[in-house]
């Protein structure tokens, strides 16, 4: 994959000293802006040099959602990141693309981005995008477009930077008395055919039942719903 081959090439040519949290952390400045959705990871890869991948974001959907504060942090090259478990530390984290190995989209709806495409690739165009692609009853995704628009928002994102770097989410899967398992096998099986020219990848996985995932189900249950327990 472009990501993984860059990441090679990266590698030769960095210096043996590994670059460390405290060498991308500055002092700790807040800048406006979501910086709680931000994450990083840094991977060591080999020959003592660590990868920096920013993730943007699981904990929120970023390209849908707060899009133009990323672009502005992307034109900045810095953005701030608070520790989770104690929002008061935020510390300050080169988005410049001789620091940044990597930036991992997540997204249900990238439409916003779309316009920008060609302007994140000329900063650093060692990006991709996990595309979570379901077709789900309003009830479950009330704010999701059709499934049509996305299915059209996942073919010009494909046409714009290759099949590879568009990675499908049919994800999660929720077994309920409305959407079972024959539900998901039609509706993936139509996806799989509109988008079989348009990814290289496809990651399934089943919901996973933490408490605020049944509390969110549990309020379904008044119209009808039943779902599975496990």
């Amino acid at each position: 994959m472009f990501i993984a081959s860059e990441l090679r090439r990266r590698r030769k040519a960095a210096p043996t000293q590994p670059r460390t949290c405290s060498e991308q952390s500055h002092a700790a400045r807040r800048l406006s802006g979501p910086v709680w959705t931000f994450a990083l990871f840094l991977r060591r890869i080999g020959h003592g040099v660590a990868a920096m991948i920013v993730s943007a974001s699981r904990r929120t959907d970023i390209p849908a959602l707060h899009w133009s504060w990323f672009m502005d942090r992307l034109r900045h090259g810095v953005c701030s990141v608070a520790n989770p478990r104690n929002p008061s530390i935020v510390s300050s984290i080169s988005l410049r693309p001789e620091d940044v190995d990597a930036i991992v989209f997540w997204s249900k709806n990238p439409a916003p981005m779309l316009p920008f495409v060609r302007e994140i690739e000329a900063i650093n165009p060692r990006f991709y995008v996990l595309f979570t692609l379901n077709d789900y009853p309003l009830d479950l995704e009330p704010a999701m477009p059709p499934v049509a628009e996305r299915v059209a928002v996942f073919s010009r994102l494909s046409d714009m930077i290759g099949p590879a770097r568009v990675v499908w989410r049919y994800d999660p899967i929720v077994l309920s008395s409305r959407t079972d398992a024959d539900y998901h096998r039609l509706r993936f099986e139509r996806l799989c055919g509109q988008l079989r020219t348009r990814t290289e990848r496809v990651i399934v996985s089943v919901v996973d039942m933490y408490g605020s995932t049944r509390r969110a189900l549990k309020r379904l249950e008044s119209r009808g719903w039943r779902f599975s327990p496990d």
